[in-house]
C-alpha cells in the first residue's frame, strides 16, 4: 500500500511537519495509494483530505481529528465498506531527521499495521534557458584574436541572430544559422568563406546556472578549435 501524506507546517510545533510523505505497506483490501492534501492549520490541529487508489477503485476522504503534539502526529481517515463507515486511525512520531514518520495504522477491529512514511523530495527547480540578447566573447584562434558580439533571438528551442566579428582592423557581420537550445546546451553555425571556399564555423556551449555566461567551443572545420566564455552584456540581461 502506497500512502502519501501532505500537510502544512504547524504554528507552535517544535518541528516542521510534512508537505508530502510516502510509504508502502500491505493491507487486507489491496494496494491503495493515498494522497492527502492540506487545507488548514492551527497550533495543534490538522485538516486535509486523502485521495486513494486500490486497483481500479479510487476514493477521496476528508481527514478527521488531526492533531500534532510535539513529535506525535495522529489523524483519522473514514472509509465506507459495504455501506458501513470504518475509521482508519493513524498515529505516529516524527523521526529525528524530520524526513520520516513511524506510523501505526489501525483499521477498526480488522487490522493493525506498522508503516514508515517518508518525505518526498521537493521537485527540482528548472531554470528555463533564454539566451535572447547581446553576448560578447574573445576567441584566441590560429588567425589571431577575434572579438565576437553575438545578438541572439530565441523562440522556443530555435535561435536566430547575427555575429559582429573584429580581428585587428578587419570586421565582418554574418547571419547565424542552425541555432538551437536544448536544456542548457547552445549550438549554432557561422558561415565563413576562406579563399573562395565556404565552411561552417560551429559553436557549441553550455549556459551557466545563473544564465549570464556560455562556455563555447568554436570549431573551424578540420582546421582547429578554440574555447572562450561569452558573457551577457548588462544592457541585454533579461527582465526577471
Amino acid at each position: 500500500m502506497l500512502f502519501a501524506l501532505a500537510v502544512l507546517p504547524l504554528f507552535g510545533s517544535r518541528r516542521r511537519c510534512y508537505r508530502h510523505m510516502e510509504s508502502e505497506f500491505d493491507s487486507q483490501i489491496g494496494n491503495p495509494k493515498n494522497t492527502p492534501s492540506p487545507s488548514s492549520r492551527t497550533a495543534t490541529n490538522l485538516t486535509g483530505k486523502a485521495s486513494s487508489e486500490a486497483g481500479e477503485r479510487k476514493r477521496e476522504a476528508e481527514l478527521k481529528e488531526g492533531r500534532v503534539d510535539g513529535d506525535a502526529i495522529s489523524f483519522v481517515e473514514l472509509l465506507t465498506i459495504q455501506d458501513n463507515e470504518v475509521s482508519h486511525h493513524l498515529h505516529g512520531k516524527l523521526a529525528t531527521n524530520v524526513n520520516e514518520i513511524n506510523f501505526t495504522r489501525e483499521v477498526g477491529e480488522f487490522a493493525k499495521e506498522e508503516i514508515v512514511a517518508k518525505r518526498e523530495p521537493a521537485p527540482a527547480t528548472v531554470v528555463k534557458a533564454d539566451i535572447t540578447g547581446e553576448w560578447q566573447a574573445q576567441f584566441d584562434t590560429q588567425r589571431g584574436l577575434q572579438k565576437y558580439t553575438f545578438t541572439f533571438k530565441q523562440n522556443g528551442s530555435k535561435v536566430t541572430g547575427k555575429a559582429n566579428v573584429e580581428m585587428e582592423e578587419r570586421k565582418r557581420e554574418v547571419e547565424l544559422k542552425d541555432g538551437k537550445v536544448e536544456g542548457g546546451l547552445v549550438s549554432f553555425a557561422e558561415p565563413l568563406s576562406i579563399q573562395g571556399n565556404d565552411i561552417n564555423i560551429t559553436f557549441t556551449g553550455k549556459l551557466s546556472a545563473k544564465g549570464d555566461e556560455i562556455k563555447f567551443t568554436r570549431q573551424v572545420g578540420d582546421f582547429g578549435s578554440s574555447e572562450a566564455t561569452a558573457k551577457r552584456t548588462a544592457a541585454a540581461a533579461p527582465t526577471p
